[in-house]
């Protein structure tokens, strides 16, 4: 994962530190063949609905309730409401001419009391807030024998 990133950057500087004067433009023909342009989000920073369809709150939500954590008081609950827009930002990026992206979705929309669940892959991040709440806190984040359904 770190080979392709440290490509782009090498090509970048390299493009912008030509010294001739002359401009070089970036296109896909700059890039190795096979090289995936893409694009990513993460669902508490898009998803919003964080009050709808069953989603229990998450660790964030109860983080960003608290007075002052925002300058403006503001938090996640509506977003950019990928939830109901995703048909038009996937055709978006086809239009852009993306080849790839990657998404995430919230564990507490999936699962909103998660106790007792046996995901098939890792969720991670956001835990649904009665898992730390129940468990006391942050540090109970610390994956034991009593948690270990939270993760496969």
């Amino acid at each position: 994962m770190k080979m392709p990133l440290l490509l782009l950057i090498a090509i970048v500087v390299v493009s912008l530190s030509r010294g001739n004067g002359e401009q070089t433009d970036l296109t896909r023909e700059t890039f190795p063949a096979g090289f995936v342009f893409g694009t990513a989000s993460s669902a508490y920073q898009v998803e919003g609905n964080a009050l709808q369809y069953g989603r229990g709150p998450c660790i964030w939500d109860t983080f960003l309730m608290q007075p002052g954590v925002t300058p403006d008081n503001s938090t996640a609950n509506v977003t950019v409401d990928e939830y109901h827009r995703y048909m038009d930002d996937v055709d978006n990026m086809v239009r852009v001419g993306f080849d790839a992206y990657r998404f995430s979705i919230s564990w507490s929309r999936i699962f909103p009391s998660s106790y007792g669940m046996c995901p098939q892959q890792a969720i991670l991040v956001d835990p649904p807030w009665e898992v730390v709440e129940k468990d006391g806190g942050a540090k109970s984040l610390e994956l034991d024998e009593s948690q270990g359904n939270l993760t496969s």
